[in-house]
């Protein structure tokens, strides 16, 4: 029995076309946050709140402003935080605090 040193019984051809000092062109840096544009996606304030947008205002440490329905109250607006409170592979949960001074229910979604 014989092996050969080639897979199929016969040499490769050799490289070709190789081209060997060719310079890379760089891209140029584009800047991401300067001038104006650095604020185009900030935090938005209440007033400018779209419709399935959260408000990234945070309000006196109670979390972050989103249109959400409180299930007691009706109130479509709540304070919220996501916290991982399971292992890594499953999604966080989101806790809810109503804005609604009367109410203040407080609920959470996983």
């Amino acid at each position: 029995m014989t092996y050969s040193a080639y897979p199929q019984g016969r040499p490769l051809p050799p490289l070709k076309d190789i081209k060997r000092g060719k310079h890379v062109v760089r891209k140029e840096v584009e800047p991401i946050f300067s001038g104006e544009e650095a604020f185009k996606n900030a935090a938005k304030t209440k007033g400018s709140l779209e419709a399935g947008e959260a408000n990234f205002i945070e309000a006196d440490n109670m979390g972050f402003l989103i249109e959400a329905t409180c299930p007691q109250c009706n109130c479509d607006e709540a304070y919220f935080n996501q916290v991982q409170t399971r292992s890594a592979d499953e999604p966080s949960t989101l806790f809810f605090k109503c804005t609604n001074a009367d109410c203040g229910a407080m609920w959470s979604e996983n």
